[in-house]
């Protein structure tokens, strides 16, 4: 992971630059909230327009992210206590489509940046920026607008979340002195403009992390009974996989179920819990993979070696409520190999969460169960499902980290 600005790989965000916020005629404005003079506005816009310019001739991408919802409110998930505040005073704001949604005055997008239309008030929350950010290469960004205290500083507190390095330019966020600048420092980088424009040409990028990593779901006694067919073959070929990864000293991640016996704390949907556990005769208030029972580990033959990493989840995907994806990124990983079961349940609900977050995912057929020729045809319209011969020649010949 980078600990410097490092200009080519990083992206200049632009946050709620919007009239109703900032415009003297705009619903804030009039009711008096925030309290800005016009050549605060003035100072903020220019400096603004500078971070463009620093960004733009290094050819970086800007990304414009701002708010609008319906007129009824329905789609806000704005805090219900900071809106209803200013709905009180203001009126109706940031409405899809209206005037004082729209950017300020000599803002604008220009061919080639990049709009990201947000609901509440992380940049971040619900919306493509993460994935965006990920196919673009970037993984450090240059943070302006506001407000302060609330876009901006839940942007900072997600955007760390997912791993990404942060600089928040201190004299282009509104309104002024507003963010507690300790508690930005403690996610971020407070920067200047001038320390933006004075960074110099790109260093070029980092060297590439390994890139490869295995992640081998729900090999776990409950799954891999020994009446599991062709459960042989699975461990062997998994063996295989795992043993040319952890030459590579590339990542190995186990992902597995682990859950409370009563089931009170199951993310599955409620059908699928319902249905399951009636289907399996387990009785009420019993589920499989339970916390300190034999079935909930992971099975002898595959047994996690020092320097792998362990993932609980309680629900379907490896992604979903976990800190797999915060992993991955921190060991630089983005092409998956991906084993174990089912491949109708859990692996799939990874495989499709991994390709919507942008990995690079191969899913070795022969080395997962709970499927079969139809599930494994239909997952690979979604990534690669290939044989584990295929694969340790893949492994082979890839470049040495």
């Amino acid at each position: 992971m980078a600990t410097e600005f490092n200009i080519d790989r990083s992206a200049l965000l632009l946050v709620d630059l919007q009239r109703d916020l900032l415009h003297e005629e705009g619903a804030l404005a009039r009711a008096g909230l925030p309290s800005m003079e016009q050549e605060d506005v003035t100072r903020l816009l220019s400096t603004c327009q500078t971070l463009e310019q620093t960004m733009r001739r290094a050819g970086r991408p800007i990304v414009w992210v701002t708010t609008a919802l319906r007129p009824d409110y329905a789609d806000s998930a704005l805090a219900p206590a900071w809106l209803e505040r200013r709905r009180a005073v203001a009126g109706d704001f940031l409405v899809e489509g209206t005037w004082g949604a729209e950017l300020m005055d000599g803002l604008a997008l220009r061919t080639g940046d990049y709009a990201v239309v947000k609901k509440g008030h992380s940049a971040f929350a619900d919306t493509h920026l993460d994935r965006l950010l990920t196919n673009l290469g970037v993984d450090q960004y240059v943070l302006a607008g506001g407000s302060a205290d609330d876009s901006i500083a839940e942007t900072i507190r997600t955007g760390g979340r997912l791993g990404y390095e942060q600089f928040v330019v201190e004299e282009a966020l509104f309104p002024p002195g507003a963010a507690d600048p300790a508690r930005l420092r403690n996610q971020a980088a407070v920067i200047t403009a001038h320390d933006l424009a004075s960074a110099g040409s790109p260093r070029g990028a980092e060297p590439a992390g390994p890139g490869y990593a295995m992640v081998l779901v729900d090999m776990q006694n409950d799954f891999m009974k020994p009446s599991q067919p062709n459960r042989s073959t699975i461990i062997e070929n998994t063996q295989d996989i795992a043993a040319a990864v952890r030459a590579r000293d590339w990542p190995v991640v186990y992902v597995y179920v682990l859950r409370r016996e009563d089931n009170l704390d199951d993310a599955h949907p409620p059908f699928h819990t319902r249905e399951r556990v009636v289907a399996r005769s387990l009785g009420p208030g019993v589920t499989h993979c339970a916390i300190g029972t034999e079935g909930a580990e992971i099975v002898p033959e595959l047994k996690p070696q020092a320097g792998d990493f362990l993932v609980d989840k309680q629900g379907g995907s490896g992604f979903g409520f976990t800190p797999l994806h915060r992993i991955l990124r921190n060991v630089n990983a983005d092409r998956l190999l991906l084993t174990g079961g089912a491949a109708s349940g859990c692996v799939w609900a990874t495989a499709l969460d991994g390709v919507a977050l942008g990995y690079d995912i191969t899913v070795i057929g022969d080395a997962t169960y709970g499927g079969g020729p139809k599930t494994l045809d239909a997952l690979a319209e979604w990534c690669a499902v290939r044989p584990t011969a295929d694969v340790l020649r893949e492994i082979e010949k890839a470049p040495s980290p």
